[in-house]
């Protein structure tokens, strides 16, 4: 593939996706991680500082304009710009280094990163950020202020994640211990740029990084996650750790501190993605990986340069590019098709329950989000049994949702708490069933009417 023609590659590539992703748009959110951040781009989009979800704010921000102006599904439209962002700067990055722009395509090549660029979430979000400052940390020798520009994204980063700064930090500590020029600019400006993000978290009252409760870090995480991110690192980026080991170019150690300790913080972190099924395991898992991405890939355009004596031959090229733009296009009926269940669901939910009070599980937020329809939403979580007989008289009609899922061991064993809490409803209501439905071969729709709470009247339990 030509130099001069590596960046028309890439833009086909990405013409390819976006074209794909218009003819097969998402119908429904794939993921809770997702709702959750449209959610809150939605109460943004209102002109609302109300915290509905313990994110990071930046991702939702970014998407609010959109969604307001277009509907919750154009909150993935952040993820699909910042994917063609992230790839345009990374070949630029790469020509700067000197290696072939053409390398750039690893990005896209990474099958998470074709399935994450159309999902609402912050992992191709942060990704851009993660490039873009690096970029002009690698390059602020040009320009002074690239060094500021590159310190201030890098404290500023964790308003989208708050691992990103593990990406930024070991190249921070090198250049002051180095005093390379500028030190005193870039870490002047990472700390403005941790002020910003303070701001940022303190005017829309969202949980201060290190706060918020998430799955938590452990040694015996590492058994449950190192598969897959051996997976993720020596397959689906072939030999991408190899290549960060051997990697011999511009800031050596700090290129390999920052992979490392990136990849140490996913090994030890107790989720492990257990309760998907094992496809959508890899995306569940290496989705964490894609802020990454971009360094290995400086890494591996390094160890290909030097092990390669010349610049592949254009049938060799051309094999890639039509391998990976197809997998760009087919990713989006892929997704579309396996995520009909989930749309019939939400949109049956949504046609049932409308105008009335809805009851749920909160981890089956995905098919209850309130874009989908016209209903009050009550958590189990924060509606005991007790308080149903205030819900009733505050609406018309109150509805009990359970949506049972069987995938896996685990998925089913989250399900239990609806179905418990269920069966706790219907000896102090009466449960009318409306629905039970099932949708593919793992997912059970249950809907309940709720009515003579408090009356000695008992409902139906489930089997």
């Amino acid at each position: 593939m030509p130099g001069r023609r590596s960046r028309q590659y890439l833009i086909a590539i990405l013409l390819i996706y976006a074209v794909g992703y218009l003819l097969f748009p998402p119908a429904v959110f794939v993921s809770s991680d997702e709702s959750l951040y449209v959610e809150q781009a939605a109460v943004f989009a209102n002109r609302s500082l109300a915290v509905v979800s313990p994110y990071p704010p930046g991702t939702s921000l970014l998407q609010s304009p959109l969604v307001a102006i277009a509907g919750w599904r154009a909150a993935a439209w952040v993820s699909l710009l910042a994917a063609a962002v992230t790839v345009l700067l990374l070949a630029r990055w790469l020509r700067d280094a000197g290696y072939h722009p053409a390398f750039a395509l690893l990005f896209l090549a990474y099958a998470p990163t074709l399935v994450m660029a159309r999902l609402g979430t912050s992992e191709v979000p942060s990704a851009a950020v993660v490039t873009l400052g690096l970029w002009l940390y690698w390059t602020g020798d040009r320009a002074p202020w690239r060094w500021a520009v590159a310190g201030w994204l890098a404290g500023l980063s964790v308003v989208l994640r708050e691992t990103n700064i593990v990406l930024f930090l070991p190249f921070v500590v090198a250049a002051i211990a180095r005093r390379r020029p500028g030190w005193i600019a870039l870490t002047s400006a990472t700390a403005a740029g941790f002020g910003t993000a303070a701001l940022v978290y303190r005017f829309t009252a969202a949980t201060l990084p290190g706060l918020r409760e998430t799955a938590g870090w452990s040694l015996g995480a590492v058994a449950r996650t190192t598969g897959m991110y051996a997976v993720c690192m020596l397959v689906l980026v072939p030999g991408g750790l190899a290549a960060v080991v051997a990697y011999k170019g511009r800031d050596r150690l700090a290129l390999a501190t920052a992979a490392a300790g990136y990849l140490a913080l996913y090994l030890f972190y107790d989720y492990s993605g257990q309760d998907s099924a094992p496809i959508a395991r890899i995306a569940a898992m290496g989705r964490y990986l894609i802020p990454l991405i971009p360094l290995v890939t400086i890494a591996w355009a390094d160890c290909l340069s030097r092990l390669a004596s010349e610049v592949p031959s254009t049938r060799v090229a051309l094999a890639a590019f039509v391998a990976i733009a197809g997998a760009a296009f087919a990713v989006h009926p892929a997704l579309r098709a396996w995520s009909a269940p989930d749309a019939e669901i939400a949109a049956q939910i949504a046609a049932t329950v409308r105008g009335g009070a809805l009851i749920a599980d909160d981890r089956q937020r995905k098919y209850v989000a309130p874009m989908f329809g016209s209903f009050t939403r009550y958590w189990m979580i924060d509606t005991t049994v007790s308080e149903l007989p205030s819900v009733t008289a505050r609406h018309a009609e109150a509805y009990v949702v359970n949506v049972n899922r069987s995938e896996t061991t685990l998925m089913e064993d989250r399900s239990m708490p609806a179905r418990h809490y269920v069966e706790a409803a219907s000896r102090s209501c009466r449960l009318e069933p409306v629905i039970d439905r099932t949708y593919g071969n793992t997912r059970r729709l249950q809907i309940w009417r709720v009515s003579a709470c408090g009356h000695g009247t008992a409902g139906p339990h489930l089997r």
